[in-house]
């Protein structure tokens, strides 16, 4: 990058990524387009993330961040959790929606002619139709079921942190985030990882000046946002990780800048006083 030209050091964390979960939603042209599966159907009672396997690797309402984590799951890319699929049933779609399929919508033929929405009569069909272990599923969906009647997720806790409960249903009792999964037809979505933003990018200072491989500012040169490495050193405390610092630190860079030019303009002020 042009920074680097001029000296700039980077700085990576062990995490340089902030993810996202995403299906591919396609455009009719052979293409498509992403859509980000944030908050409005993973935690919601009634869903569950499943992998090749046929079972669940997540909880389902834990941040965007965390989901794709699970996903990740020890660093491997390619793995059995990848792709994902977000498996519901009728009851369900027509609450909440799912994607980019809109709650109470009567008409779900073009999401499953464009293989966006895959339906089936039962569990085992589904799970036949996109590829995953059909034993597994079946068991995990009997699993799902009997979590609800105690109101309680024994394998992953969903339902139990702040944010899970938060983005579920609060008229679900017990648990706002677990509901049955059992009026057919069922529904299959696929999801990918997607970044959300990087944490790698140009070392700074308090006053987010490019810093060089001596870590010495270089004159001029500010970054923040995306392009300053995260202060949060690769963690994700939650949203406005990435908006927060952008802003704090754009508000140093100015001060700083003003500062500096001021003090430029009184010591060249100053010379050619001292020249007259």
């Amino acid at each position: 990058m042009a920074a680097q030209d001029v000296g700039a050091k980077l700085e990576h964390h062990a995490r340089d990524f902030l993810w996202q979960p995403v299906s591919r939603v396609p455009d009719g042209k052979g293409g498509w387009r992403l859509f980000p599966h944030l908050y409005l159907d993973r935690a919601k009672p009634g869903l569950i993330a499943v992998n090749a396997g046929g079972k669940r690797f997540v909880n389902e309402g834990a941040s965007y961040h965390h989901f794709v984590e699970g996903m990740l799951g020890s660093g491997h890319v390619w793995n059995s959790n990848l792709p994902a699929y977000l498996v519901c049933d009728h009851r369900f779609i027509q609450t909440y929606g799912i994607g980019v399929v809109p709650p109470g919508c009567r008409n779900l033929r073009p999401f499953q002619r464009s293989g966006y929405l895959v339906s089936a009569n039962t569990i085992r069909e589904l799970a036949e139709k996109i590829g995953v272990s059909q034993s597994g599923l079946a068991e995990t969906v009997r699993q799902q079921n009997a979590d609800v009647e105690v109101g309680r997720d024994g394998d992953f806790g969903k339902g139990e942190t702040t944010v899970s409960r938060f983005n579920g249903d609060a008229g679900q009792k017990p648990n706002p985030c677990l509901g049955p999964i059992q009026a057919p037809p069922f529904y299959a979505v696929q999801v990918y990882p997607a970044d959300a933003a990087s944490c790698t990018g140009l070392r700074t200072d308090k006053d987010a000046r490019v810093l060089d491989e001596q870590d010495m500012p270089i004159d001029g040169l500010y970054a923040c946002g995306n392009d300053m490495a995260s202060v949060m050193k690769g963690a994700y405390p939650g949203p406005g990780a990435t908006l927060g610092p952008a802003v704090v630190f754009g508000y140093r860079i100015a001060i700083h800048a003003h500062k500096s030019s001021t003090r430029s303009a009184c010591i060249s002020q100053a010379v050619q006083a001292g020249t007259r």
